[in-house]
């Protein structure tokens, strides 16, 4: 065995097959992708399509819809009571959010989506695919994990990093790469065993109308790509590779199989609505906390947009030739003989050939922050100007200068008592809360359950990347 592939079974675990759990322990904070689990039944989406009830907002400004007052008499400190756990009829932006359509991965080797309309659903295939969408190596049933019995493959874990070890291997030797891919499968391995986690215990924690809500999310969501595609189920058939780009899914999905993964998405989204989302609480010092050590993220800077010209002393030859030609060219445009924008970009008046090229204007929309601007002495000139005036020539040592102020802002900090600031901290901090206690219940669910890991079986699936390094550094 390479080097690299025992220290991928050292840091797996100490044996050939090992629980996952330990690998959990370390891995939580990469987060979470999903396989495993049954397909949704044909009859779900033979049921009649009803609307979801809209997602509701994480809320108004704390305490009261009115400002928050730092001398509010309000012992806010105090533990905010457990929220009632809230009947599943959606599901909030926060939560769905710390759900994206990539922890929907399907069960191991391919499983059929769910059955639409007109159509009859295929049996589970019993081994994975053979091969990576264009790959070339024939490794069938080569198990890298099992969770409750249910197998991960190693075609699986490839097939879903595909696009990011293509794109990895571009700039890395060989020896790079194998480090990068030993990376990005032990990620992904740990990713679906925590999906696999996740899916189970919603089928096994929900009622019959929670799931029922998935259903009914997951028939909303594929009815509306549907009616993108000008409401033909065909061609939402055809364009499955695009709206699984979308989602940074595979692109070798079919149109069914998306839905399928969104159904396993959609499971788990309320599954965490239903037991993560009633434990958050964000009290009102929580958020005036985090105001105040991300104050920068509230901020506005001031800044200065401008067109500048400039007179080189080199190429006039001295530097009282060069004060010269800037002056004169200063009281033609203030006579309004020659535009400021037209003299910039024209090499008769502009010598600096970079500025000649955005007419004057510094690239990237021509704003810039107070204090940030290499030219001290002309930024210092500009501040005291209005828009549409020009300052006078400008020296910087090896050239003099003029620059006309064509907009200013100034900058401002938003307050703490905005409902915007407000809720763009409820929500970061809420998402915080949301990936710990889901962390909580993944290492809960990861000690109860019966899994399994195959160190070697990683090491075949690092050989199976290896593989195709060639062909993705040659971009094929």
């Amino acid at each position: 065995m390479s080097k690299p592939a025992r220290d991928a079974a050292v840091r797996i675990g100490p044996c050939a097959v090992v629980p996952v759990a330990a690998v959990l322990a370390g891995m939580l904070a990469a987060g979470c992708g999903e396989p495993a689990g049954r397909p949704l039944s044909a009859e779900a989406f033979y049921q009649e399509q009803r609307r979801p009830v809209p997602v509701e907002h994480p809320g108004q400004p704390v305490d009261r819809p009115g400002a928050i007052r730092y001398d509010d008499p309000r012992n806010d400190r105090t533990p905010a009571a457990p929220r009632p756990a809230e009947p599943i009829s959606g599901v909030n932006d926060v939560v769905r959010q710390s759900v994206p359509p990539g922890m929907g991965t399907a069960r191991a080797g391919g499983p059929p989506a769910a059955t639409i309309p007109a159509t009859r659903a295929s049996a589970v295939p019993e081994t994975p695919p053979a091969t990576l969408p264009g790959g070339q190596y024939q490794v069938v049933g080569g198990i890298v994990a099992d969770v409750n019995g249910t197998p991960i493959y190693a075609t699986q874990v490839l097939s879903e990093i595909e696009r990011t070890l293509a794109a990895g291997a571009k700039d890395k030797s060989p020896a790079e790469f194998r480090r990068f891919a030993e990376q990005r499968i032990g990620e992904q391995v740990t990713a679906q065993v925590q999906s696999q986690l996740l899916f189970a215990a919603a089928e096994r924690m929900l009622e019959q109308q929670e799931k029922t809500q998935a259903e009914l999310l997951t028939q909303a969501w594929r009815q509306q790509q549907i009616t993108e595609s000008g409401g033909s189920l065909e061609l939402a058939r055809q364009r499955a590779p695009e709206i699984a780009a979308r989602a940074d899914l595979p692109d070798n999905l079919s149109f069914d199989d998306l839905v399928q993964r969104m159904y396993r998405v959609n499971m788990i989204r309320v599954l965490m609505q239903k037991k993560v989302w009633p434990r958050v609480q964000v009290s009102a010092e929580d958020m005036r906390r985090y105001y105040r050590q991300n104050i920068d993220k509230f901020t506005e800077p001031s800044a200065l947009k401008f067109r500048l010209i400039q007179s080189s002393v080199k190429a006039a030859g001295s530097r009282d030739a060069a004060l010269d030609k800037i002056v004169k060219l200063r009281g033609e445009i203030e006579a309004g003989q020659i535009d400021f924008a037209k003299a910039a970009a024209d090499p008769q008046y502009n010598d600096d050939p970079k500025l000649r090229q955005y007419a004057g204007e510094l690239p990237g929309g021509g704003w810039v922050q107070k204090g940030s601007y290499r030219l001290e002495n002309v930024e210092k000139e500009l501040w005291d100007l209005k828009p549409g005036q020009i300052t006078k020539p400008v020296d910087e040592g090896g050239a003099f200068y003029i620059a006309m102020l064509e907009d200013k802002k100034d900058g401002k900090v938003e307050p703490f008592e905005s409902e915007s600031v407000q809720g763009t901290i409820r929500t970061a901090l809420s998402a915080e809360q949301v990936q710990a206690i889901r962390s909580e219940m993944l290492m809960d669910l990861a000690r109860q359950a019966s899994e399994r890991m195959s160190p070697d079986m990683l090491n075949t699936a690092l050989d199976m990347a290896m593989q195709q390094y060639p062909r993705w550094r040659e971009g094929k």
